[in-house]
């Protein structure tokens, strides 16, 4: 099939232009690539006048494949992070032959690489489920101080002070 060139007659042909350049982020040499791969012949300075003049068009497309790349993007990242899991459980294998062997110059170093790969984990299973990750508390000096006094632990004692003048 031979390239086709973009008229201003041709619809299918402009929206093609406005799905490339959504597609790539105003990108132009990228959305070039894809007309071309599109069967389509435009020159680069065709699309930037384009980008201009329908930067309302393109920003709409963009706004309206953002869910549909942001499912591709967790997709991927899904994929990736089940290969990652199978690399990590190879390398934890052996890591753990060779300190049975007694081949690691640095265990030290080693246990504490595995202690933060384990402390990455629990967070981010934490944060999949929806439980905090810390809980942190404020409270002022009287709050900890009345605690305090209710465990029978402490008592407030109240300081009578006055300064001299020379």
């Amino acid at each position: 099939m031979g390239k086709k060139w973009l008229s201003y007659k041709d619809a299918i042909g402009h929206e093609l232009v406005v799905a490339a350049l959504a597609a790539n982020d105003g990108d132009i040499a990228a959305a070039h690539e894809d007309m071309l791969k599109a069967g389509y012949e435009v020159s680069e300075k065709q699309l930037a006048n384009f980008a201009n003049s329908k930067s309302t068009q393109v920003l709409d497309a963009r706004q309206k494949m953002a869910p549909r790349l942001e499912e591709l993007l967790t997709a991927d990242l899904l994929d990736e992070s089940a290969r990652s899991t199978t690399i990590i459980a190879m390398a934890l294998q052996r890591t753990e032959e060779r300190l049975v062997a007694n081949t690691i110059a640095d265990p030290a170093r080693v246990a504490r690489d595995i202690s933060q790969i384990r402390s990455q984990g629990l967070e981010k299973k934490l944060a999949l489920e929806g439980r905090p990750e810390k809980i942190t508390e404020s409270r002022s000096l009287d709050e900890v101080t009345r605690a305090l006094e209710g465990l029978g632990v402490a008592r407030q004692v109240a300081i009578d002070a006055t300064s001299e003048e020379e």
